[in-house]
């Protein structure tokens, strides 16, 4: 399979996990619980998972109400942790029902990136997607085909609005993000970043986003060293 199948696979198994995230029976049979190799009670392992990768999607105080940070971290929250209806959750934001769904599709993939970048699934998904799907793996820990990044990109900058991201606590958030890994890696991380960094005008979850495959990449790169 290749990395844009697998990746659209694990989404669409998060999703299914997010929709029924009280139902033990639904969780058990996820295939998640064999991508995470959860031992003992699978359904709460998950549903543990799940709850402390979306606590990370929570800003920090100093970022703006309005930020789009927020609005994905809301929506995650309401739709999923609370089980609310799209008409009620779009009736709260502000938003159409047809709005609500294109920001649930970019929360949701927001929330893969964190499990997928934190938890060191591509090998592993790969797998279980090729048993699951009746077909040979052909994964590698190789990075997605450009032009698929590049296609996602495109379409994340088009979904969402310019805000203003403040260096500093992106940074600090995607430190305790990748921590997991580190500690799995036996790496040390050590970061000196100026308190006046100036904020910048962008797309706050791509900005996550890539300084957590940087992390990645040089976590593995950096495997028991610093």
């Amino acid at each position: 399979m290749d990395p844009e199948a697998v990746q659209a696979w694990f989404i669409a198994a998060l999703r299914r996990v997010l929709q029924n995230l009280y139902d033990p029976h639904e969780l058990r049979a996820s295939p998640l619980v064999q991508v995470f190799d959860l031992p003992g009670d699978a359904a709460s392992g998950l549903r543990r998972l799940i709850f402390d990768a979306i606590q990370t999607l929570q800003p920090g105080g100093d970022v703006p109400p309005h930020a789009q940070a927020w609005r994905i971290y809301q929506i995650i929250t309401y739709r999923y942790l609370e089980q609310s209806s799209q008409a009620v959750v779009a009736s709260n934001l502000g938003l159409s029902v047809r709005q609500l769904r294109r920001q649930e599709r970019v929360a949701e993939r927001v929330l893969a990136d964190i499990l997928w970048n934190t938890h060191d699934l591509a090998l592993r998904a790969a797998q279980v997607a090729a048993e699951a799907l009746g077909v040979e793996p052909s994964y590698s820990e190789a990075d997605e085909p450009a032009q698929a990044r590049e296609s996602e990109l495109a379409w994340l900058q088009r979904s969402l609005p310019s805000e203003t991201v403040h260096p500093r606590a992106v940074i600090a958030h995607a430190l305790h993000t990748i921590a997991p890994l580190a500690r799995r890696l036996d790496v040390a991380i050590s970061a000196d970043v100026q308190a006046d960094l100036p904020p910048v005008v962008g797309q706050e979850s791509l900005v996550r986003q890539a300084l957590l495959g940087l992390l990645t990449a040089a976590a593995h790169a950096a495997a028991g060293g610093r």
